[in-house]
């Protein structure tokens, strides 16, 4: 708008009120753009690099100002002026890129080290400090925690301030160790927008064929997904169950009106307005489970999960696929 009130305005009073970015022009950057540009910010900011380039423009503008000026003013030591430009340019700015690669690798894994010394202790210091570390991370674009063996419950990562979880690994598939040391466990723990692509909270459960009633390694208790970008999240042999049965309706009439007008929603179901397009389902236990205003149901994978039937879906198509992928044969399987 303010684009076409500049062209308008150029037009009739040869002026343009409004000053504009390239961005407010062109639209935003790309991703990638944008991230390089962030890294570029932190570099100099974390870093004497500005400093150092004044600094080897300055020796090299002595140098050749030397050289052209005054050649004969001890041309001995002309050499070793040039050395020390080259010993600008390699220790303070070649090495600062090093160090300052090495100095980022070194906090990455400082802070993952801090999520796995409190992950397993489910108490609310834990808690603080853990999100604490995953904020660090997702500010230097690290989004893949190792959640393997958790123990969490009571936690919001949303109102904590973490924005992404993506390609994150709760349940690694691995079974057997003396302690369960990969056995997780979420409690009341809110996912809610949240990127959570390719998450992988249970690739499969070791026992799934052996005891479809057994306790999984992979158990998520009352949690929600609302708002969440699911998009290739891996729920596969989990045991997912919310205590209290969804109610029927997710709206409350109020007055005289019709179905179009008057109605206030009382009921937000966990998937509510999360993406499942790609999520994975397959072989879970579902318990009271309410996919209601999830989006792409149709898009998501069931086969072989139980509790199915009786979840609660937003339309009977949904409900129909869900059933559709939940109850095809393994030729079916092998074909999709």
């Amino acid at each position: 708008m303010k684009l076409l009130a500049n062209r308008v305005s150029q037009a009739v009073t040869k002026r343009q009120p409004f000053k504009l970015g390239p961005h407010a022009i062109f639209g935003p950057a790309p991703e990638w753009q944008q991230r390089l540009q962030k890294r570029w910010r932190e570099f100099v900011e974390d870093t004497d690099f500005p400093t150092a380039i004044g600094l080897l423009g300055l020796c090299l503008a002595l140098t050749v100002a030397w050289k052209l000026l005054l050649p004969t003013v001890l041309p001995d030591l002309w050499p070793e002026m040039g050395g020390m430009v080259l010993d600008v340019f390699f220790i303070l700015i070649v090495f600062a890129i090093f160090e300052q690669r090495r100095l980022r690798r070194t906090e990455i894994q400082r802070q993952h080290e801090i999520v796995d010394d409190y992950k397993r202790w489910d108490a609310e210091e834990a808690r603080a400090r853990i999100v604490g570390a995953i904020r660090r991370l997702n500010r230097m674009d690290v989004f893949a925690i190792d959640f393997r063996g958790a123990v969490l419950s009571d936690l919001s990562f949303a109102s904590a301030g973490v924005r992404s979880l993506s390609k994150s690994v709760f349940y690694d598939g691995e079974w057997g160790e003396p302690h369960q040391v990969t056995r997780v466990s979420l409690r009341r723990v809110a996912f809610d927008n949240i990127d959570c692509r390719d998450v992988q909270f249970s690739p499969f459960d070791p026992f799934e064929a052996l005891a479809p009633t057994l306790g999984r390694y992979a158990q998520l208790e009352d949690c929600s997904f609302i708002s969440a970008d699911l998009r290739g999240a891996l729920f596969n042999g989990a045991q997912m169950a919310w205590t209290a049965a969804p109610p029927p309706s997710l709206y409350e009439e109020s007055g005289e009106f019709d179905e179009q007008h008057g109605r206030a929603q009382i009921h937000y179901g966990p998937f509510h307005d999360a993406d499942l397009a790609g999520a994975s389902f397959r072989g879970a236990v579902l318990r009271n489970a309410d996919f209601r205003g999830a989006n792409n149901v149709e898009a998501a994978d069931f086969f072989r999960a139980t509790g199915v039937e009786d979840a609660l879906f937003g339309s009977a198509q949904e409900k129909a696929a869900a059933l559709t992928s939940a109850n095809r044969d393994e030729a079916e399987d092998e074909a999709a």
